[in-house]
């Protein structure tokens, strides 16, 4: 399964079965950022992104967490953890909305 999202002028798709997110610039049609993907990837089936500002925010299936990745300087961190798997996240105003397997929560 590919899962997109647009950001400006950057795809960033996310490979679940490969723990990978990728970032395209659609005016060179290049690869410019490559997280995870490897052995020791802080992304576990990574399922959707949000874009929060300067950071995006993973939601990972098989670690139940939610992890962020900070655009200017790269650093990852995780943000929240949960007990089940989480499917989205996104913030509305502000009120913070997570769909996990169980149901959705606010």
């Amino acid at each position: 399964m590919l899962l997109f999202i647009v950001y400006y002028v950057k795809f960033g798709p996310v490979y679940p079965e490969y723990n990978l997110l990728m970032s395209y610039n659609l005016n060179t049609m290049r690869e410019e950022l490559r997280l995870g993907g490897g052995a020791n990837s802080p992304l576990k089936r990574p399922r959707t992104i949000t874009i929060d500002g300067d950071c995006i925010l993973v939601c990972n299936v098989e670690s139940h967490n939610i992890v962020e990745i900070n655009l200017n300087n790269y650093k990852v961190r995780e943000a929240q953890s949960f007990d089940e798997p989480i499917y989205q996240y996104t913030e509305v105003l502000s009120n913070r909305f997570a769909l996990l397997q169980s149901g959705l929560y606010y």
